[in-house]
């Protein structure tokens, strides 16, 4: 089993110029802006660390006045993109190379505790209180963290078109018993059909699904989610914003990342000082472009 569906959006090129700096710690390259006692952790999707929009995605939060994190995780295959993930040739509908990579280099058990070195270096940077948002296969590595970290530190998580049912499914793991590990809330954001099947993400991420009610039993009411039910899995990071449905995927974009900013605001990861424009250059570029 793949963490994407079958009719998943494939690479998009980056063609925004980073604000950032590239840093590492213990061997692990990362991306990195802004600062501060708040950070956000970004868990990429297979096309790693510059992929598609993800890094103009990670400016535009750095303007919450926060201190962003996006970190170089899986071993390139074939090159891979920027050195991390697959690389942009990779025709994901077609190819079957992902189960056997997730059961071997890309297995939570490699790839997390990378993530977890990550935080210590967030930690000695002064980051005091963290979020997370997971892109696909990094959803489901970002369920890990939170049955890792506690509930101090890692305040609150987001997955995007999440693949923790697929992800942990796939190596043959319950993905509902994983999600009962997290020690902070959730919000999701899946795509489709719930009712689809396959590795569509299912009724398992809404009200009253399984992974869902999990979450609430643990820790109440202050878990989210949120389907977008028209856009295809994928979309916030890779989703073309020209020609058909250009101008819907620009929207459903700039409603699933303002619902992110709203949602760590809530749990008091944005500070009172944090530019009001917020999101600024890289969202209102979507709509520009998409016009």
């Amino acid at each position: 089993m793949s963490c994407c569906p079958l009719d998943a959006v494939g690479y998009l090129a980056a063609d925004h110029t980073d604000e950032g700096t590239v840093r590492s710690v213990d061997g692990i390259s990362y991306y990195q802006i802004g600062s501060g006692p708040n950070g956000l952790l970004f868990c990429p999707d297979v096309w790693g660390w510059n992929g598609g929009r993800t890094r103009a995605i990670a400016d535009d939060f750095a303007k919450m006045g926060v201190s962003v994190w996006v970190p170089k995780l899986l071993p390139a295959f074939e090159g891979g993109t920027d050195g991390d993930g697959l690389p942009p040739s990779y025709d994901i509908k077609n190819r079957t190379d992902l189960p056997d990579l997730f059961k071997g280099e890309w297995n939570q058990d490699k790839v997390v505790p990378k993530l977890l070195s990550v935080i210590k270096a967030m930690k000695s940077a002064g980051v005091k209180k963290i979020g997370l948002i997971g892109f696909c296969y990094g959803a489901w590595l970002g369920m890990y963290v939170a049955g890792s970290i506690p509930a101090e530190q890692l305040i609150c998580a987001v997955g995007a078109h999440p693949s923790i049912v697929a992800g942990e499914s796939g190596v043959g793991k319950d993905p509902i018993a994983l999600s009962a590990k997290s020690n902070c809330p959730w919000m999701f954001f899946p795509c489709g059909d719930p009712n689809a099947g396959g590795m569509v993400e299912g009724p398992e991420y809404d009200v009253g699904g399984k992974l869902f009610k999990t979450l609430e039993a643990k820790i109440p009411g202050q878990n989210r989610t949120r389907r977008f039910r028209e856009m295809t899995h994928g979309f916030v990071t890779r989703g073309l914003i020209v020609g058909d449905k250009g101008q819907e995927t620009a929207v459903a974009i700039h409603d699933d990342v303002t619902d992110v900013e709203l949602i760590f605001e809530s749990h008091s990861l944005r500070p009172s000082v944090a530019s009001q424009c917020w999101p600024c250059s890289a969202l209102f570029k979507l709509f520009r472009s998409a016009a």
